[in-house]
Order: C-alpha cells, then sequence, then structure tokens
C-alpha cells in the first residue's frame, strides 16, 4: 500500500479520535502523523 490523500486523511481521523479519547502524548500522535497507518494495524 502506498501513502496517497486518502491514508494520509485516515490518519488524521485516527489522530482525531485518540485525542477525543484523551490520549495526548505528542509523540505518539506525530508518529502515528508520519507512518503510514497500515502499519499500526
Amino acid at each position: 500500500m502506498e501513502d496517497n490523500y486518502k491514508t494520509q486523511g485516515l490518519r488524521r481521523q485516527l489522530i482525531k479520535k485518540l485525542k477525543d479519547k484523551g490520549i495526548g502524548n505528542e509523540e505518539v500522535l506525530k508518529a502515528i502523523e508520519k507512518v503510514p497507518r497500515h502499519f499500526f494495524l
């Protein structure tokens, strides 16, 4: 899978959901923002 506009948008949605659940560690959120989402799942 490649990192494209759609996967970048999915990562932004994931970050928003994590923030809404109280996860605020900036290092973790920045890592999720940079690394393609499918590597986390």
